[in-house]
């Protein structure tokens, strides 16, 4: 997925109709780090029908997001001690990134 720097929109990550009922957090990590997020990292994300959506940019809970390539990754709160933890995939923030 690609987004303006001054855009505010909702990413949309695909997930199990299973899972719905389960809290979901989304973290987005520039790529380049080549690393895990940390738990503060994480942001709060909701369910629209079996996807996964959180509001990227300015006036959002994630805030604008610096021109870049993000992973993005979604931790799913499970029946404890499960913590399934996984990067999903890439935001590019910016033109011609």
């Amino acid at each position: 997925m690609h987004l303006a720097a001054t855009a505010t929109d909702d990413v949309l990550i695909p997930a199990g109709p299973d899972l719905v009922a389960l809290p979901v957090k989304v973290a987005f990590i520039a790529a380049d780090e080549h690393r895990e997020p940390a738990a503060e990292e994480y942001h709060t994300a909701g369910w629209e029908g079996s996807f996964i959506v959180i509001t990227v940019g300015p006036g959002s809970t994630v805030g604008a997001l610096a021109p870049a390539v993000y992973d993005i990754w979604v931790r799913i709160t499970d029946t404890p001690p499960r913590t399934p933890t996984e990067r999903v995939g890439t935001l590019t923030i910016g033109p011609g990134l």
